[in-house]
Formats: structure tokens, sequence, C-alpha cells
């Protein structure tokens, strides 16, 4: 492989060459149509690359991408998605980074500094998820302490949100 190429590199210009052939050099890169082409020319180059890690990963934010676009999103309001996705990415990688015995209400405000309106976070599954696990790590005291109140507080507006979408979904 000439030109020290990653193969996802070769994947991502073969899929925009396939997407700009299929609706002409002159298209939008940023319309519709294109966004389509391009994943259609995308999984179909890096299936037979033998390079699968994160394909399923990248296919779907592709996936999420069109979707979002579909239902009438706009460029700015993408790029918002984005933002606000990648706070929550953050969020969960401090988490993860954080000592293995880094205390509860450390780990709680990690969560309110970068998120403190839990009607923003997007990836609610995963912070609720978190939040349980912190729940998990406290050990009682006489009384409830406020950061705890404050943080299932918080959690109960996320879980009411994915019963929300979850009934969303049915209908």
């Amino acid at each position: 492989m000439g030109w020290y190429c990653h193969p996802d590199t070769m994947a991502i210009a073969a899929a925009q060459h396939a997407a700009r052939k299929q609706l002409g050099t002159s298209c939008d890169m940023n319309s519709l149509d294109y966004k389509k082409a391009y994943r259609a020319a995308y999984a179909a180059e890096a299936a037979g690359s033998g390079f699968d890690a994160g394909l399923t990963e990248y296919l779907k934010e592709l996936d999420d991408e069109i979707g979002f676009f579909e239902r009438g999103g706009t460029l700015a309001g993408y790029a918002d998605f984005l933002k606000r996705r990648s706070l929550c990415t953050g969020v969960l990688f401090n988490l993860l980074h954080l000592p293995e015995k880094a205390e509860p209400r450390l780990r709680w405000e990690v969560i309110q500094k970068r998120l403190p309106n839990p009607d923003d976070v997007l990836l609610v599954p995963e912070i609720y998820a978190a939040i349980d696990e912190i729940d998990r790590a406290v050990h009682w005291q006489v009384s409830e302490p406020q950061w705890w109140l404050d943080m299932m507080a918080y959690q109960r507006v996320l879980g009411k949100r994915i019963s929300d979408s979850k009934d969303s979904e049915a209908s």
C-alpha cells in the first residue's frame, strides 16, 4: 500500500468518488442524496476490506445523520447535535478514566458540571446507567446527602425521557 494510506482512507476516497460519479461531479456534498449515495458506496467499499473494526458503528453514524436530515434537520442543527453528543461522550470517557476507587460524589460531579440540565443529555440510557453505577457505590450514612438527592432527581428526569421515548416508539 503506497503513500502510507490507511485502508479506511482509501474506502472514504473511493466512496466519495463513487457518490460524485453517481450524482455528478458538481453535486452538493451536504445534500441528502449525496449522503445516501456516499453511505451505500462506503458500505460496499469497506465491506470487503478486511478492516471491520468500527465499520458497524460508522455506518450507524451515517444512518443517524441521514435520518436527522430526512426528518427535516439543518446543517446548523446537525452541528449542534454533534456538539451535544460529543459532550456526552466526553463525560462518559472521563467517568471511565477516573480512578477505580473515586468517590461517588466526585463521579456525580463530572456529570453535573458538564451536563447540568438532564433535558440536554443525548445519550440518555448511557448516562442513566452511569448514575446507576454511582448510586451502587454510595456507602450510606445516617441521612442522604444533598448531592445524592440531586443526582436521583436528575436520574428520574432521564428515566422519564427513556420511558417517553419507548411510549412514542410503541405508538
